[in-house]
């Protein structure tokens, strides 16, 4: 049984999304991530789903190609290079199609090249090829995305005003980033004092492990309330 996903439902509602794939996976289920290109930010949630297929949209294959197309089937190779996810391709409708949806990394098509809708045979044929699914992640309550982080790095100190100037770099370097990308971030109270304590230090763990960083994210990502 395989759960299938709009890729559109991953910028829309992430955190209900997040529990949708959990509660999914806690069922032996597969996750289908469908569309995949259709709405090129989302590709930044991507690695977030983790899904076991990702299908790529229709468009991809049968529109013009362009920088944006090649950028996002280069990104889908990049996810199912590591996680081992299996690409299929929507669409296929003729040998050039077909041979695009290879070239794109898809070892599973769909189309009217392979067939039109027809009523299903009473005895499906066994499957070829399994499909391997994720395993389904450890119960228990997330841990802070601190936690995560310092688990696995040595904590440093630092000094305020120099964490600050590390926050914005951060932060301006997603912003200047030509590539779709998650921003997430945590603040105090408001009515916490900011005065003269800018020498007041802090243990801080910076980390460019890309795993690492995922795995931090999800906590934060889980928080998030969709806007009305």
């Amino acid at each position: 049984m395989v759960v299938e996903v709009t890729e559109r439902a991953v910028a829309g509602d992430p955190a209900r999304l997040l529990a949708t794939v959990a509660q999914a996976r806690q069922a032996g289920w597969g996750v289908a991530l469908d569309d995949v290109g259709a709405a090129p930010a989302s590709l930044a949630v991507l690695p977030f789903v983790r899904p076991d297929l990702i299908k790529l949209d229709m468009r991809l294959l049968q529109g013009r190609t362009t920088v944006e197309a090649a950028h996002i089937v280069n990104t889908v190779r990049a996810q199912a290079e590591r996680t081992d996810a299996v690409v299929i391709a929507e669409g296929i409708e003729t040998i050039k199609h077909a041979r695009e949806a290879v070239a794109a990394g898809a070892t599973i098509g769909q189309g009217f090249l392979f067939g039109h809708p027809a009523p299903l045979p009473s005895a499906m044929p066994p499957p070829g090829e399994a499909i391997p699914l994720r395993n389904a992640p450890p119960t228990g309550n997330p841990a802070t995305p601190w936690e995560v982080v310092a688990s696995s790095r040595e904590p440093r100190r630092a000094t305020k005003d120099l964490l600050v100037e590390m926050c914005m770099q951060l932060e301006h370097q997603g912003l200047d980033s030509a590539e779709p990308n998650l921003l997430l971030a945590c603040f105090q109270e408001a009515d916490h004092p900011a005065g003269d304590d800018i020498q007041r230090r802090y243990d801080v763990v910076v980390t460019h492990d890309r795993e690492l960083v995922i795995r931090a994210a999800e906590p934060l990502l889980r928080r998030l309330v969709p806007p009305h």
